[in-house]
């Protein structure tokens, strides 16, 4: 989603006048229904994008990559990824949480031995306008072999470590 300098100074505005967020989502569908141009989040769905990030997480290993990045990244930084991912990949699509971290179970089982070139969750969401985790939900093909395969295996989650 674009928005244009006029939306991002007047959300910069509201924001530091102590506007309350239900508010400020009354003045972004004003925007919305003026323009057509703009979305604005649901509040059911920044429940399911909060409680997807913070499910992701646990899955990731604690720590960091190469002593640099963090594997989990923030919640928030997890969130507004998914936000996004949802936003130009996977428009207009619904999945469940419980797809959602099965693709991602199935990821992480491919590196259980060697981590090496196992994306740091961030990026495995998105980086550089490519998305792994989006090509994967997209694809249902492997979807239905990850679920079948998860029907024989244990991915149950000790500290970021399956088991």
């Amino acid at each position: 989603m674009k928005y244009t300098k006029e939306v991002l100074f007047c959300a910069r505005y509201l924001s530091g006048s102590g506007i309350t967020s239900e508010t400020f989502n009354d003045v972004l569908e004003h925007v919305n229904e003026l323009t057509g141009e703009y979305s604005i989040i649901k509040r059911e769905n920044r429940d399911f994008y909060y409680e997807l990030a913070e499910k992701l997480r646990i899955l990731w290993p604690p720590g960091k990559k190469n002593g640099k990045y963090s594997w989990r990244g923030s919640v928030e930084d997890i969130k507004r990824r998914l936000i996004t991912v949802w936003g130009t990949k996977l428009e207009g699509k619904s999945y469940t949480i419980d797809r959602c971290l099965t693709v991602a179970r199935r990821y992480l089982a491919d590196f259980q031995e060697d981590t090496k070139y196992m994306k740091i969750l961030e990026y495995f969401i998105l980086k550089d306008n490519v998305s792994v985790f989006a090509n994967m939900l997209l694809d249902d093909e492997f979807v239905a072999a990850a679920e079948a395969e998860e029907n024989y295996m244990d991915y149950s989650t000790e500290g970021g470590v399956l088991i």
